[in-house]
C-alpha cells in the first residue's frame, strides 16, 4: 500500500488522535469520563502495529510498545486472586467492565507479541506472556462462558482465543468453544441477535425490551465470533456467520449507516445515528467477501468505510455522529474500535461496486424487511418487543422506518422519533382517558427502575461538563415521557406481533395497534400492503375497529402522494382506508 493511500491516512489520523491525548507517562485519560480507559486505549497497539507493518516507520512500533508497557502496568490482582486490568469494574466512570477490557487487552497484547517478539528482549517477552497467562487462566476462562450478555462474553473470547494460540491450553479452547456454542444457540434464526437473550427479570433490573434485536451490538457479535473461531482453528464461515453478515446488511442504509430505531438499548443514544460501530461492520464484510465473493459484501464494506472517512475530524479522530457530542460513550471508544478495521485494512475497498440487481430481504424473527434497487431503498419492520423509556425497539407494526433515494444522497425522507406517538405514515388512535392515577401507577411499574439509569446518564454528562444538558436530561427523558404516557394512546408502530406475508415484490402486514408496553387493541385490525417496482412504492392502508375511539390521526409524509383516502362506518365498524404512492418523480 502506498503511504498516501487513504486507508493509511485514516489509521494515521486515529493514531495521532490517541497519542496527542497521551501524557509522557503513557497515560491516556478520557476527556469526558475522567478515567483511563485501559481496555480501549490498548487498541492503539493494533492500530500502530498495522501502521508499522504498512509504513515501516519505526515510530509506530515504539508507540505500540509504549502502550503495551502502560497496559502491563495497569494489571491488578483482585482480592479473590483473579487478575484483571484497571480500571475495569474498579471505577464506574470507566463505562466498560472487566470482561470487555480483559478481552481487548489480551487480544492486543497477543497481536503485538505474535508479530514483534523478535524485536523484544527475553525479559520483555516473558513479562507480556506472564500477563496474558494470568488474566486468561484466572479470569477469562471462567467469565466468558458464564456471562449473560452476548457482546461481553464474545469480546472476552477474542482475548482468550488469542492466548490459546500462544499457550495451547486445552481448557482455554474448551471455554471459548463453549462460549461460542452458547452464543450461537441464542442467535435468532434470521441471523439477528437479541441484546439480552434470557427473559426479563425485575429482580435483575431488566425489561422485556432488552431481548429485542440490537443494531448497535450486532456486528460486534459477528466480528468477535469470526475472530475467536479463526484463532481456534475451526471453520468460521458457517451458515450462522453468513446469516449474521446478511442481517447486518439488511439493517444498513445504502449510505453505510445502520438503522438505529431497531436498537433494544435506546438509552445509550441522543443522536439519530452512529458510525462508531462501522469498524466491526467493515471487518465482517471484508471477511465475508473473502469467503463468499458476494459483491454486495464488497459494496457495503466500501460504503461503511466511506462513512468513517466522512466522520474523521480535523484532529484526526472519528466521531460517532456529526453534531453535539451527547451520547453516553466518548470519542476514545470510537477511535479505539477502529482497530477492528485496521485488522483488515489492506482489503478494505474504497469505491462501492454497483448494486448486483434489486434486493428484497425478509428477516422473519426480527420482523425486518428491506427492498433496495439502484435508485431507492426502503426498510420496514413488523414484529418487535414492547418498549419502555430506555429499552425495546421503537418502531414496528409494518412501518416504514427508512426511505431514501440515490438522488437524495440516501438521507432518510421520513421523520422518525424513538419515543413520540406521531411519526410519519402511522395510525395514532386516541381512546378515552383511564385516569391519571392508573396511568401513573402503570408508568412507574414499567419504568421505575429505568429512571435511575436515566439519572445516572445525567450525572455522567454533568461530570463531563455538559451542565445544561445534564439538568434538562431528566426533564426530557423521565418527566416528559411520563406526561406523554398519560394519554390513552395506541399506534400502529408500537404493534409487537405483526403477521407478515412476503410476495415476489411485495409485503403485507396484519396487526393490532398497541401501546408502548405492547398492550393491544383487541377489536382493531390494520392491514398494510406495500408493492415495490423500479419507479417507487404503492402503499395500501386499511384500519377496521369496533373499539371506542375518540380520534384517529395519520400524518402523511410529503414524499408520498395520496391517491385515495376515506373513512366510513361499515357494519358498526369504523373503517379508514388510504392509498398512497411513493414515486421517484414525485416533487
Amino acid at each position: 500500500m502506498d503511504r498516501n493511500d487513504s486507508r493509511i491516512r485514516f489509521l494515521k489520523g486515529i493514531s495521532d488522535y490517541l497519542w496527542d491525548r497521551t501524557d509522557s507517562q503513557g497515560m491516556l485519560k478520557c476527556y469526558k469520563h475522567h478515567v483511563e480507559h485501559t481496555g480501549k486505549n490498548v487498541y492503539s497497539v493494533i492500530i500502530d502495529s498495522k501502521l508499522y507493518e504498512l509504513t515501516k516507520d519505526e515510530a509506530y512500533f515504539e508507540k505500540a510498545k509504549k502502550r503495551v508497557e502502560r497496559t502491563l502496568g495497569n494489571l491488578r490482582k483482585r482480592e479473590d486472586g483473579v487478575w484483571v486490568f484497571y480500571p475495569g469494574n474498579f471505577d464506574a466512570r470507566n463505562a466498560s467492565n472487566n470482561l470487555i477490557d480483559a478481552g481487548a487487552c489480551i487480544d492486543s497484547l497477543c497481536f503485538f507479541l505474535d508479530r514483534f517478539s523478535d524485536k523484544l528482549s527475553a525479559d520483555e517477552v516473558e513479562r507480556i506472556k506472564d500477563c496474558i497467562f494470568k488474566v486468561s487462566d484466572t479470569y477469562l476462562i471462567r467469565k466468558c462462558p458464564e456471562e449473560n450478555f452476548i457482546n461481553q462474553r464474545l469480546w472476552g473470547c477474542t482475548g482468550l482465543a488469542a492466548a490459546y494460540r500462544i499457550f495451547n491450553e486445552k481448557s482455554w479452547k474448551s471455554a471459548v468453544l463453549e462460549t461460542l456454542e452458547r452464543s450461537f444457540k441464542e442467535q435468532n434464526s434470521d441471523g439477528s441477535f437479541p441484546y439480552l437473550p434470557y427473559p426479563f427479570n425485575k429482580e435483575e433490573n431488566t425489561h422485556i425490551g432488552d431481548s429485542d434485536i440490537t443494531s448497535y451490538y450486532h456486528s460486534r457479535h459477528v466480528a468477535f465470533a469470526i475472530d475467536a473461531m479463526e484463532k481456534m482453528g475451526v471453520k468460521w464461515w458457517t451458515d450462522k456467520i453468513k446469516k449474521g453478515v446478511d442481517f447486518q446488511i439488511g439493517i444498513t442504509h445504502p449510505d453505510g449507516i445502520r438503522e438505529m430505531n431497531f436498537e433494544a438499548k435506546r438509552w445509550y443514544w441522543e443522536s439519530k445515528y452512529e458510525v462508531g460501530s462501522n469498524p466491526f461492520d467493515i471487518y465482517n464484510l471484508v471477511r465475508g467477501y473473502e469467503r463468499e465473493g458476494d459483491p454486495l459484501y464488497r459494496r457495503y464494506a466500501a460504503l461503511s468505510f466511506n462513512q468513517l472517512l466522512r466522520h474523521q475530524l480535523k484532529d484526526g479522530g472519528i466521531t460517532s455522529h456529526l453534531g453535539k457530542q451527547q451520547n453516553y460513550k466518548c470519542r476514545i471508544f470510537w477511535n479505539a474500535h477502529a482497530a477492528w478495521a485496521a485488522k483488515v485494512i489492506e482489503d478494505v475497498p474504497l469505491e462501492p461496486v454497483p448494486l448486483p440487481g434489486k434486493q428484497l430481504s425478509y428477516f422473519k424473527e426480527s420482523g425486518v424487511v428491506k427492498f433496495e434497487n439502484e435508485d431507492y431503498c426502503v426498510i420496514l419492520r413488523g414484529r418487535k418487543k414492547p418498549m419502555n423509556i430506555s429499552f425495546g425497539g421503537s418502531i414496528g407494526g409494518g412501518s416504514m422506518v427508512y426511505l431514501g433515494t440515490r438522488e437524495g444522497g440516501w438521507r432518510n425522507l421520513l421523520d422518525m422519533d424513538e419515543w413520540k406517538d406521531q411519526i410519519d405514515n402511522n395510525f395514532v388512535l386516541h381512546l378515552p382517558s383511564r385516569g391519571v392515577v392508573k396511568e401513573t401507577r402503570e408508568f412507574m411499574e414499567e419504568n421505575g427502575r429505568d429512571c435511575s439509569r436515566r439519572l445516572y446518564k445525567a450525572w455522567a454528562e454533568l461530570r463531563a461538563g455538559n451542565i445544561l444538558f445534564s439538568l434538562n436530561y431528566p426533564i426530557r427523558h423521565i418527566l416528559g415521557r411520563y406526561l406523554d404516557e398519560l394519554g390513552n394512546v395506541y399506534t400502529s408502530q408500537w404493534s409487537t406481533d405483526s403477521k407478515t406475508t412476503l410476495g415476489k415484490d411485495s409485503v403485507r402486514f396484519v396487526l393490532r395497534p398497541a401501546k408502548r408496553d405492547g398492550k393491544e387493541l383487541e377489536k382493531t385490525e390494520i392491514t398494510r400492503a406495500y408493492e415495490f417496482d423500479g419507479g417507487g412504492i404503492r402503499i395500501g392502508e386499511k384500519l377496521k375497529s369496533e373499539d371506542r375511539i375518540k380520534k384517529v390521526d395519520y400524518r402523511n409524509n410529503r414524499c408520498l402522494a395520496i391517491i385515495k383516502e376515506g373513512g366510513k362506518t361499515e357494519d358498526g365498524k369504523l373503517v379508514i382506508e388510504k392509498d398512497l404512492k411513493f414515486s421517484l418523480t414525485t416533487p
